[in-house]
């Protein structure tokens, strides 16, 4: 396309009646094009990620309601209200159903392997419509075979339930020492520890802990490390794009850091049960440090998913305080105690709004990117391809990576006919502008890049004739 525009432009230079045509159709590409790199360089994804930080905001908060902090009744509830997201099917493996914590254990963690034994017969037959129906305009769909449809349906499960399922496969490690001398469960007082009973299962629960808790992290690791150089191949984005897609280049294994987060939220809750003062210490380290790290590195492509982070870690740091203060009860009267009440309840609404305000803000974008994406295709038809390969996207994903921390000086006429020239439009085309400022604005906006305030827009007349 670049030499196509170049030679045109050239030729259009000869003839000074096209000028005036040419310099139209050039406005119109870069249009189309800067709507193509800004949905390039910002991907949106197709499932709002305020609904899986919502499933693990209400985890965490079940997590906390478990803890034995003194909660006030009301604010036990609405912890406690959380635990749908938790994976909690004490509903069906109760006391009453089952005898023993054993069978309870093997119910619990049998209910995973049957919800993938549902995802497998989905992707068979999601597979077999995709071979024979899906759409011509989209081809990159046949990519998911059965087997990778799977896979991609048991990372997601597993990244969506990764801390209940951790929690629950390390629950029978979970023991405290009593006043007799022995060991036992923390999640049944009727279960001694290493008995002859509770060792009889013991290579269950580690087979248990093994897959759950290290397989996840194993696999996306490895699956990570092997397609680090082709992470934007057609194939590789269908088939894991969904999970370093909305972060950073740079950033491309940060769910693996959220996986760590999560399961130190685990380890910290369920082994220091009996240490309430170490536990609140940890997590309050454990949210402040993560606050601070999504406001340095910001590893999101959208500040608003980096905003939501770090206002629910903030939002958690606040309910571990209130919670450390109901366990030290050392309120002056009963109205301090309601009024720590009604403060945590209002922290968790908190919480609950800046995910609804990230939701609807996000619906909003993606109604707005599948009307930009209708009508790049549209003027595409038209105007020819606007498809940015392989190469093209990465160099526009440095180039925005670097524009955070170095704006180019715009001013400067070589300068705005390199980025031209790299962004795909050459240096005939370039020339051939009477503003040359024109298309290096555009584009280092889709970038988002700024010019310097005291460049204007208007380039003069030996700017682009150089």
């Amino acid at each position: 396309n670049a030499e196509y525009m170049g030679g045109s432009a050239e030729q259009a230079l000869e003839d000074e009646s096209s000028t005036a045509a040419l310099h139209e159709a050039r406005l119109a590409r870069e249009r189309t094009t800067a709507h193509a790199v800004a949905a390039v360089v910002h991907p949106t994804p197709k499932l709002p990620l305020a609904i899986p930080s919502a499933v693990l905001f209400a985890q965490i908060l079940s997590t906390l309601g478990s803890v034995k902090l003194a909660w006030s009744p009301l604010t036990q509830r609405v912890l406690d209200s959380c635990s749908f997201a938790a994976l909690d099917v004490s509903f069906v493996a109760n006391e009453c159903t089952l005898s023993s914590f054993a069978w309870k254990y093997r119910v619990t963690m049998a209910v995973p392997l049957l919800f993938l034994l549902a995802a497998a017969l989905g992707s068979v037959a999601t597979w077999a419509w995709l071979l024979l129906c899906a759409p011509p305009q989209r081809p990159q769909l046949r990519i998911l075979d059965a087997a990778h449809s799977f896979e991609r349906t048991a990372l997601f499960f597993g990244l969506l339930m990764y801390l209940p399922l951790c929690r629950t496969a390390l629950t029978p490690f979970d023991c405290s020492k009593m006043p007799n001398g022995r060991f036992y469960l923390d999640a049944d007082l009727g279960v001694e520890c290493f008995d002859a009973v509770w060792s009889r299962d013991l290579a269950l629960y580690c087979v248990c802990s093994g897959v759950y808790v290290l397989g996840l992290p194993l696999v996306l690791t490895l699956r990570l490390v092997q397609f680090r150089k082709r992470l934007y191949e057609p194939e590789t984005l269908v088939r894991y794009g969904w999970v370093y897609e909305k972060f950073y280049t740079r950033f491309a294994r940060f769910e693996l850091v959220m996986l760590a987060k999560r399961l130190a939220v685990v380890l910290v809750t369920l082994f220091c049960s009996g240490l309430q003062v170490l536990l609140v210490g940890a997590l309050l380290a454990l949210f402040a440090t993560s606050a601070a790290l999504q406001t340095h590195w910001a590893p999101y492509y959208s500040p608003l998913h980096n905003a939501l982070e770090t206002r629910l870690s903030v939002v958690l740091c606040v309910v571990l305080f209130l919670g450390f203060a109901f366990y030290a009860d050392s309120f002056p009267s009963h109205a301090y105690r309601v009024a720590c009440s009604y403060a945590l309840v209002l922290a968790v609404s908190a919480g609950v709004a800046c995910l609804l305000q990230s939701l609807t803000l996000e619906l909003r974008e993606l109604f707005r990117s599948s009307q930009t994406r209708r009508r790049v295709h549209a003027e595409g038809a038209e105007s020819g391809p606007v498809f940015l390969d392989v190469a093209q996207r990465d160099f526009v994903e440095q180039v925005a990576v670097r524009a955070r921390e170095w704006a180019p000086d715009t001013s400067d006429a070589e300068m705005r006919l390199r980025v031209i020239e790299f962004l795909g439009f050459g240096r005939g085309a370039a020339a051939a502008s009477s503003d040359g400022s024109v298309t290096a604005e555009l584009e280092l906006n889709a970038l988002g890049v700024r010019k310097p305030d005291a460049v204007t827009t208007s380039g003069d007349a030996s700017a682009a004739s150089q």
